[in-house]
């Protein structure tokens, strides 16, 4: 059941609650006493009370906010889904003389399939594109009364922080940082084989989660045949998996690219020496941030992968070293890649944080009340030599402060507790958040006159945009 109370305005000292008055100074209260909503309407807004779904405090919603969020057929494309109209293409009006809903009935609440708020906004007040107005005026349609409809599912989606969170997918607030040691205690990380993570969604979905939870997930019995890099019939399974959990990143290395001890190599992972803990590409402005590592040939001694979170590492540093913490995370530091006709150079934070004006920002996480990190750029084989100009490096004893720091975090990198080992299978393949996993291997032997093709040790690897695999995880929801 819904009623209408009106709200007392101020009228030179006298109190009337005569609904005609009240709607003319558009102050009254709408209540549903079905759902215990209740709508107070103003001037400028509205304002929403809930406690039974989650808003305690009243929360005031602007008259400019709800027409932006019109979802009508007028306002959103029906087949793109897509606004029609700019934010800014809504008139910004003086609230104490004027008004952008209409004078008649401005606010209502109606109970259907669920409640609804329905707004009616003036016509001589309506949402004009700027654009087609300038350049394909006879299209502007005349102005009419434009009625909004608001689902109270939709209005609590935007309201309530907890469902806003859940909707949009806060990504970081998944991630559980980790010492190896714990790992086997929780059954982490997760291992699926390809079989049912190929076409079975809830596997997938239940594989993304553990992903953005722990950074790392493997995948067991991935075909090693065929093994081509270019896309067609002969290209190899990588392709697919990638293309399940994502869309492929194409980099100079191309769409696919091989793993491969040689003679001579350009790169030191295509050796058999240790190679030590880093993170791929951070040479570019926009770092790949998924990748993956598939054993298509292992007929070697030695070679075992390793894996570090360095968001844990992080976090050590936050809790033991603060202002080892804050430095990394305001000096910057270059990478680069200059061989082979290529010339990358970038510069990052060792410790990249989240800033307040974006997706990524929130409350800090778990009990160390660490702010909140989007990535960790540490890459020592393609470290470039500091910048001298840049902020906290131009003098000898800002640079003492960043290698003492930094050297914290390094030593941390390799403490026993905090590498997790593991010797990939042939069929095998380890999928890993670029931005937060820190992978290395240890060296490995083999006799090539005993292989066929002189190759012991064969990787094939793919990188995945990472707007796309946090698209797949919210769509399986």
């Amino acid at each position: 059941m819904i009623r209408v109370r009106a709200a007392a305005p101020r009228l030179r000292g006298k109190v009337s609650r005569s609904l005609a008055l009240i709607r003319k100074f558009h102050a009254y209260t709408l209540q549903d006493e079905t759902s215990g909503v209740s709508v107070h309407v103003r001037n400028h807004g509205v304002t929403i009370h809930a406690p039974r779904h989650g808003i305690k405090q009243a929360f005031e919603l602007d008259y400019v906010w709800l027409r932006d969020a019109c979802q009508a057929a007028s306002s959103v494309q029906a087949s793109s889904r897509q606004k029609l109209f700019h934010t800014t293409d809504i008139p910004l009006l003086d609230v104490q003389s004027q008004l952008l809903v209409d004078e008649a009935q401005p606010v209502t609440l109606e109970s259907a399939s669920e409640l609804q708020l329905v707004v009616r906004f003036a016509a001589e007040h309506s949402v004009v594109n700027a654009f087609t107005k300038a350049v394909s005026p006879n299209a502007v349609k005349q102005s009419e009364v434009h009625e909004s409809r608001f689902p109270l599912s939709f209005l609590l989606q935007h309201i309530v922080p907890d469902r806003y969170r859940a909707e949009c997918g806060d990504l970081l607030a998944l991630g559980q940082c980790w010492d190896a040691s714990k790992l086997a205690e929780h059954c982490r990380p997760s291992k699926v084989d390809w079989a049912s993570i190929r076409e079975n969604d809830n596997v997938l979905s239940r594989f993304l989660t553990s992903l953005l939870r722990d950074g790392f997930a493997f995948v067991s019995d991935l075909p090693t045949q065929p093994t081509g890099t270019d896309p067609g019939s002969d290209q190899a399974k990588i392709a697919t998996l990638a293309r399940r959990i994502g869309e492929i990143r194409h980099t100079f290395y191309g769409t696919l690219w091989d793993v491969q001890a040689m003679a001579n190599s350009r790169n030191i992972a295509y050796t058999s020496v240790d190679l030590g803990m880093h993170m791929d590409l951070l040479y570019f402005q926009n770092p790949p941030r998924f990748q993956l590592l598939h054993m298509l040939r292992k007929q070697v001694f030695g070679g075992e992968s390793m894996f570090v979170d360095s968001f844990r590492v992080a976090e050590r540093l936050w809790l033991e070293d603060r202002n080892a913490f804050h430095i990394l995370a305001s000096t910057p530091v270059a990478f680069q890649y200059k061989n082979a006709g290529e010339h990358y150079y970038f510069t990052h934070p060792t410790i990249e944080l989240a800033r307040d004006c974006e997706s990524f920002a929130g409350d800090p996480l778990g009990k160390s009340q660490m702010p909140r990190i989007v990535a960790v750029n540490y890459s020592p084989p393609f470290q470039a030599p500091l910048p001298l100009h840049a902020p906290n490096l131009k003098t000898r004893p800002e640079r003492e402060e960043f290698y003492r720091a930094l050297n914290k975090f390094a030593e941390l990198t390799l403490a026993p507790e905090m590498i997790y080992t593991h010797a990939l299978r042939e069929g095998e393949c380890v999928v890993f958040d670029n931005r937060r996993i820190l992978h290395a291997r240890r060296s490995f032997d083999w006799d090539p006159s005993q292989i066929h093709g002189g190759v012991g040790r064969w990787l094939k690897g793919a990188y995945v945009e990472g707007d796309s695999v946090w698209s797949r995880w919210r769509s399986l929801r």
